[in-house]
């Protein structure tokens, strides 16, 4: 198995943020390492994906995200939404 426990930077580039384990890389070790976050044309984003960002990736200074995929879920947008308003402020 790779070790990224030292990753500073990461981009990623036309790949699933659930389905190609993405989640797992930033809940590893390597997240909170990490001070650039880079994602292109990335599917499966959604409001829990920027949760695990935020969450993961303590030490991020730059994120950048580029053509990503969002899913909304329409019966779940106002109170996830309103979570996140909160988070952020």
């Amino acid at each position: 198995m790779l070790d990224l426990s030292e990753l500073r930077r990461l981009s990623l580039v036309d790949s699933d943020f659930f389905s190609h384990n993405v989640f797992w890389l930033l809940q590893s070790s390597s997240g909170a390492k990490l001070l650039s976050l880079r994602l292109e044309d990335v599917d499966e984003m959604n409001v829990n994906a920027l949760a695990i960002i935020g969450r993961e990736c303590k030490s991020l200074k730059e994120l950048s995200l580029a053509r990503c995929h969002f899913q909304v879920y329409n019966n779940y947008i106002s109170t996830t939404y309103e979570r996140a308003d909160n988070k952020c402020s």
